[in-house]
């Protein structure tokens, strides 16, 4: 009989070692498994913030890309109104008597 309770206690120590030992692992599981919750939290929200940050920039470019084009068409309109004055305007000179000229500009 003696033998039997012995069995029975080595199988509960056994049992209650496995069982503080799944309790520990699952403990280190939690653990790890709360860590990884904040850290995927914390890239949630760095995301969100380089998202903002990329917007604000697309918008700057944007605007500037606008103003830049903006700028571009009032100096071609100045070009064009330089350009086509010195086109029609042909000197002559008084010493040559041949008329004189210009070359249009090239871009």
């Amino acid at each position: 009989m003696l033998e039997g309770w012995y069995c029975r206690s080595l199988a509960n120590e056994a049992a209650a070692a496995e069982e503080e030992e799944r309790a520990l692992e699952e403990s280190k599981f939690k653990k790890e498994y709360k860590y990884l919750k904040r850290k995927f939290q914390n890239l949630v929200y760095e995301n969100e913030a380089f998202q903002q940050a990329l917007r604000t920039a697309q918008k700057r470019l944007l605007t500037v890309t606008r103003d830049r084009t903006f700028l571009l068409d009032r100096l071609l309109m100045h070009e064009k109104v330089e350009h086509s004055t010195s086109e029609s305007e042909e000197t002559e000179s008084s010493d040559d008597g041949e008329p004189i000229k210009t070359e249009p500009i090239k871009k």
